[in-house]
């Protein structure tokens, strides 16, 4: 049995998008519990499961199993939910910190410009009247506020992407903080179950040949013998021009008075190519002839004008076997076969 190349690289891809989304499962899981915890295990158990589900489940349909079937659909939308909700949440929950920090760092830069406001106000009414003590302390309270001010970092947009995405997409920002967080569990979450279903799906069974047709009185057709291979044009010797070659020239002698004795066409019929074949094999054995292999066999009847058709079973097209009449022999005046 080979393994299709798609089917391995879908199996590869598959399992480094569950394995992707299966340390995102138990990272988040263990920040809340440790690594020594049980539902560590648990979510990278049922990870596992829930990715192997597909293919049981289209395995178990396929023998008929309809109860095993629906169970395994059952685990697998809870699986899935599981997982996609502990994927969200450790996406979710980073974005967040960072849109937190973010948010601090803005407020911090505001008080601070706002108690540099508060202390430029305060020495120029205490300095107005001299530079006495209560001018002196606004003014080094101001100098503090300034130093304060410059140590602050500049206010930036809480997520500078979701505001790029919202104004390229026309949508509010909240939407986008809101949503953007999924895209990553979905993506593997989605893609590595759908890329096992396909590495990992059983081969399709294939239907089993339909028997050769017996040949009765009631389907005779008429003896049309073989058309005869076209004679090759004669070139004169005077001309240069080249002489085309006939491919029937080269068919076997065998296949020739195969087709000829035993092969008649018929509009809409069709026999399988190995029906046929062992068909020429039988007329061999009778003739005493040398039979040629499968492949001898196939050209050969292409070139006499017999088409195939391939698929999943290979059918010449248009042919029928000849039904052979018996002989009748005379024995003392009677006609006998």
């Amino acid at each position: 049995m080979t393994l299709s190349v798609w089917k391995f690289s879908a199996t590869v891809g598959g399992g480094a998008l569950t394995g992707c989304a299966l340390w995102l499962n138990a990272a988040h899981v263990a920040a809340a519990e440790g690594w020594a915890s049980p539902l560590v295990a648990a979510g990278i158990v049922v990870t596992i499961c829930a990715a192997a589900t597909p293919p049981l489940g289209e395995r178990a349909a396929q023998d008929g199993q309809w109860l095993k079937a629906i169970c395994l659909a059952v685990f697998f939308v809870l699986a899935v939910s599981f997982s996609l909700t502990a994927s969200i949440t450790r996406s979710g929950g980073h974005r967040d910190a960072a849109a937190a920090s973010a948010e601090s760092g803005a407020e911090k830069t505001r008080l601070a410009r706002e108690a540099y406001q508060t202390a430029q106000e305060t020495r120029a009414a205490e300095c107005a009247t001299g530079r006495g003590p209560k001018c002196r302390d606004a003014e080094t309270a101001l100098s503090e506020s300034r130093k304060a001010l410059q140590a602050a970092s500049p206010i930036m947009a809480a997520d500078p992407a979701a505001e790029r995405i919202a104004g390229a997409l026309g949508i509010s920002e909240a939407a986008v903080a809101r949503y953007s967080p999924m895209a990553l569990p979905f993506a593997l979450e989605l893609g590595g179950l759908v890329f096992l279903a396909i590495g990992l799906s059983p081969r399709r069974r294939e239907k089993p040949a339909a028997p050769a047709p017996v040949i009765t009185h009631d389907n005779i057709i008429s003896d049309v013998a073989t058309p005869a291979p076209a004679e090759p044009a004669i070139v004169p010797a005077t001309s240069f021009a080249p002489v085309a070659e006939d491919p029937a020239d080269d068919v076997a002698d065998s296949i020739r008075s195969f087709a000829g004795r035993h092969l008649v066409r018929r509009r809409g019929e069709k026999m399988q190519s190995k029906a046929v074949y062992d068909a020429y094999l039988k007329h061999c054995d009778e003739t005493d002839q040398h039979a040629e292999n499968n492949t001898v066999f196939g050209r050969g009847m292409g070139a006499l004008g017999w088409n195939k058709k391939s698929g999943r079973v290979v059918q010449y097209l248009d042919i029928a076997l000849r039904v052979q009449r018996p002989t009748l022999v005379a024995v003392d005046g009677v006609a006998r076969a």
